[in-house]
């Protein structure tokens, strides 16, 4: 008998110390229907402050991928943000959704920055002025303390860092958002600023495209 109560003691010890191992992303695909593969690749923007009917309703019909959200808008506060990003994790939890949804938010540095002291977060130094400090340390310290930011008020993800070459020095909209004019270096930032959110467990999303470091406008404003 004591025999036996030992063998099952160190049987519950091995099971407690050895968690069932996670599924991969291959796995978790396999087990998704067409519907909620199609909305995996949909992010809602959002610019309400408290969890709506509206985000609701596409939670349950479409099952997205995630949700935008807006500094100022949909970001008001931490705890605001907080109350806000549980609800829509516990809504996609309740249909069924099989991963946790992508809620981001632009955090670009300095002045790209939606969490910053307005809201209840830090402020830091903005990417023109990293990339003139020649440091790239000092990129990767901003981006991570950036990340603590992001992970306190609830979000998982940024829509940055931007990647675009200042090509146009006179344009308003990328002046301060670029790290540069050197593709070289910027790249060296931008993989500096990826890695510190990424030891910050946020998800990094690069950004913008091609040619858009020399455009003289907004281009989310209009014709650019």
């Amino acid at each position: 008998m004591k025999r036996v109560l030992f063998f099952a003691v160190i049987g519950l010890l091995l099971a407690v110390s050895c968690p069932a191992q996670e599924e991969t992303a291959s796995q978790i695909l396999a087990r998704m229907t067409v519907d909620e593969k199609i909305g995996q690749v949909i992010m809602y923007g959002y610019t309400e402050t408290e969890f709506s009917k509206q985000a609701e309703q596409a939670i349950e019909k479409f099952k997205p991928g995630g949700f935008v959200l807006f500094g100022g808008r949909s970001v008001t506060s931490r705890a605001q943000s907080v109350r806000l990003t549980s609800a829509l994790q516990k809504k996609a939890r309740s249909v069924g959704a099989k991963i946790p949804l992508l809620l981001s938010i632009d955090e670009e540095a300095g002045v790209g920055n939606h969490i910053n002291e307005i809201n209840g977060g830090v402020d830091t130094p903005g990417n023109l002025g990293l990339g003139a400090s020649g440091a790239p340390a000092d990129v990767y310290t901003t981006y991570r303390v950036m990340a603590d930011d992001l992970e306190a008020f609830g979000l998982n993800m940024s829509l940055s860092p931007v990647l675009d070459i200042l090509l146009n020095k006179a344009s308003a909209y990328k002046s301060v958002r670029s790290f540069g004019t050197d593709p070289t270096r910027n790249a060296i930032y931008a993989a500096e600023a990826v890695r510190g959110f990424r030891n910050g467990g946020i998800i990094a999303a690069p950004k913008h495209f091609p040619g858009s470091g020399e455009t003289p406008l907004d281009p989310t404003q209009g014709h650019a």
